[in-house]
């Protein structure tokens, strides 16, 4: 079933489908340590029919100091199946609160793990817009006609969505990649802290800075139009009809995703995201 041509589905096409999707909150706000991260309380309040809470902390490689480094497809393939009731064949919308980060991280997060473009959305404008047209919210546990019964997720990793830290070793040694980070400018020239203690601020050599705020509405629900993406990139000196490899990157690898999903929209298919980002880069001991 294929929405549009875009990954983004109207409130009202979601009103439409809603028996022939799953629908995931994928709600998220940083927190440096991560436990303050969830939206879990927020989605017992309120939630579109039949949402399921996606919890970006916990589909993580476990025990690994990097925060949000992406787990093992067999990892992803059980958080998802078990734990959500989805399965590849399945198709999904994405929003999240209070913007539109926590919704690009895990849109790219099954791309990574294979699910077909044409079966994985994110909802625009997010649980905002759904409510201004006045559609059914649902609150409270889980009712149990929307109980979760375990699908099998097959994984299919797609390598090209993703970056390590070698890769972009050899992408600074070749110059075949642009390297586009999503941080603050002030983070980005070492004029800030970072947010998490012991991480020194700075930037990787060659990399050019792009804030993921600056792709996105007021409001942070949405991208900006098209138009006034490419002028960003445009103003940045950013040639993104380049054939070039682009390497999206962040502090951890969450909000790079924003930078990823825009160029999306934009048909750009070189585009990855380095996955732990400047934390991975850092604590292996790499320099500026």
């Amino acid at each position: 079933m294929s929405a549009s041509h875009t990954c983004f589905v109207s409130s009202e096409w979601l009103f439409q489908n809603l028996d022939k999707v799953q629908v995931v909150d994928a709600s998220w706000r940083f927190s440096p340590d991560g436990r303050h991260s969830s939206f879990y309380e927020e989605f017992l309040q309120e939630r579109t029919p039949k949402s399921r809470y996606f919890d970006i902390e916990e589909a993580v490689t476990k025990d690994s100091r990097v925060p949000h480094l992406l787990p093992s497809p067999q990892q992803f393939a059980s958080y998802v199946g078990t734990r959500l009731g989805i399965s590849d064949k399945d198709t999904i919308v994405i929003y999240s609160r209070p913007h539109l980060v926590g919704a690009a991280r895990v849109w790219w997060m099954f791309r990574v793990f294979g699910m077909p473009k044409d079966q994985c959305f994110i909802l625009k404008g997010g649980l905002e817009e759904w409510k201004k047209h006045g559609y059914p919210l649902a609150s409270g546990p889980i009712e149990e006609k929307e109980s979760i019964h375990s699908k099998t997720f097959v994984p299919k990793f797609q390598s090209q969505l993703v970056a390590d830290r070698l890769q972009v070793k050899d992408s600074l040694k070749s110059g075949t990649a642009i390297i586009l980070d999503a941080r603050s400018a002030g983070r980005f020239y070492g004029t800030e802290p970072e947010p998490r203690q012991g991480v020194p601020s700075g930037h990787i050599e060659k990399a050019m800075s792009l804030p993921f705020v600056q792709l996105l509405t007021k409001d942070g629900q949405e991208l900006l139009p098209k138009e006034d993406l490419m002028k960003v990139f445009e103003n940045h000196g950013i040639d993104i009809k380049t054939n070039q490899k682009i390497i999206c990157m962040c502090g951890s690898g969450v909000t790079a995703t924003v930078v990823h999903l825009a160029l999306d929209q934009l048909n750009v298919f070189t585009s990855c995201v380095y996955d732990g980002s400047w934390m991975d880069w850092t604590m292996k001991g790499e320099k500026e």
